[in-house]
């Protein structure tokens, strides 16, 4: 065993065969914008699951109740047509919770049926023999704050370039 990825739980959980079945991601449609702490949360979710195990995941918008219906449909479709797309184009779920038990039944039930996937992150750790500062989602995390907002900076100036 690597002495870099001793005791890291995601790597002993890849050797013991444990695999991802879902990962649920809440995101408040109430947000009246895309914060940079949320933008650097999909990055990091994009780069630790990796694009096999995109199909696990559900990207679910809550607190319909906050916000009016058409307010909310044009936040969701930002989100979609933006921030969310390059997940969506690999297979993930987008999903509302309407603040009930069927609503929220209904989210889970959307990943039972999918076929369980290592993490990217798993891999590199174990397979790479990578410490976790080199994985994708360690550098992600060491990169410094005024790249990723370079990059919702460009994102940004295309939605008023139309």
């Amino acid at each position: 065993m690597s002495t870099r990825s001793h005791g890291c739980r995601s790597a002993m959980s890849y050797r013991q065969k444990i695999k991802l079945a879902g990962v649920i991601y809440l995101h408040r449609i109430s947000d009246n914008r895309m914060s940079a702490s949320a933008w650097k949360n999909i990055e990091l979710l994009e780069n630790l699951c990796g694009e096999r195990a995109m199909r696990n995941i559900v990207l679910v918008t809550t607190m319909w109740g906050e916000v009016k219906e058409d307010k909310g449909t044009q936040r969701e479709r930002e989100l979609h047509g933006e921030y969310w797309r390059p997940m969506l184009d690999k297979r993930t779920k987008a999903m509302r919770f309407q603040d009930t038990t069927e609503s929220a039944w209904t989210i889970a039930d959307s990943i039972l049926g999918t076929d369980p996937s290592h993490l990217d992150l798993q891999k590199d750790l174990v397979d790479g023999q990578k410490s976790l500062s080199e994985t994708r989602a360690g550098i992600l995390l060491r990169k410094p704050p005024k790249k990723r907002l370079g990059r919702l900076a460009k994102n940004i100036r295309g939605l008023f370039s139309r």
